[in-house]
């Protein structure tokens, strides 16, 4: 979280340009994160984690940013990656018995 705070969410900033502490992820900076949690989690990197992420963040995207602004709160950053790798990291190793 920290991460995706720190280096990869916008804070916004009232109308005195004071920082609000209210902190958004948009879709350019979900790819980067995508991409790095891909990498991290998944040992995907180059062009298979590219393919990974541009083939199912889009739609997990879509249901994320159910208003169609081009960003989210950051918070739900986590669940967009936990949508990203959970189900492919939970099974990641387990084999199909036949």
């Amino acid at each position: 979280m920290n991460s995706l705070i720190g280096k990869y969410s916008i804070e916004t900033r009232d109308d005195s340009g004071e920082k609000t502490g209210k902190f958004y992820l948009d879709l350019p900076n979900a790819y980067a994160v995508a991409k790095e949690a891909v990498g991290t989690h998944l040992g995907m990197k180059g062009a298979k984690g590219d393919n990974f992420v541009n083939s199912r963040l889009p739609s997990i995207w879509s249901n994320i940013d159910v208003n169609k602004d081009g960003k989210i709160d950051a918070m739900k950053g986590t669940t967009m990656l936990r949508m990203l790798v959970g189900d492919v990291e939970a099974s990641e190793g387990l084999q199909v018995q036949t």
